[in-house]
């Protein structure tokens, strides 16, 4: 008859068994971490075309407000204008159309783009000046 020490049967089970729940307790850590990861990018590129959003409307608000305190008459100058803006290192391109309607109003659409190739946002803003005085 053969006696078999187990004890020393049962620890290798154990340690096995233990070895098992490491690895799965690895393994749920890094689906996790996987998840966290993406849900972080995600909200990195959600918050840059928001910030990129938020900075062509404010270039084209600035732009249409300077231009409302200005004369009507001097507006058509601004036709076809084109200048690029940079801003916390990003390039913004800013274009004037100006059209002068059969009642002598100027309709100005003031565009801004951004320039950066990874991101695309803009706004484009559109108002009538009347000629001061005129009804």
């Amino acid at each position: 008859m053969r006696l078999v020490d187990t004890h020393t049967v049962r620890n290798s089970h154990e340690d096995g068994s233990a070895l098992m729940q490491v690895l799965v307790a690895l393994t749920i850590i890094a689906v996790m971490s996987l998840g966290l990861i993406e849900g972080t990018m995600t909200t990195n590129r959600l918050t840059t075309k928001a910030t990129y959003h938020l900075q062509t409307s404010l270039l084209a608000q600035n732009q249409m407000n300077e231009l409302a305190s200005m004369n009507p008459e001097l507006i058509s100058s601004f036709d076809g204008t084109e200048e690029t803006i940079e801003v916390d290192n990003v390039e913004y391109l800013r274009t004037i159309s100006v059209t002068i309607e059969s009642d002598r109003t100027r309709r100005v659409v003031v565009t801004v783009t951004a320039l950066d190739t990874n991101q695309s946002a803009e706004t484009t803003l559109e108002n009538g000046f009347a000629l001061w005085g005129s009804r």
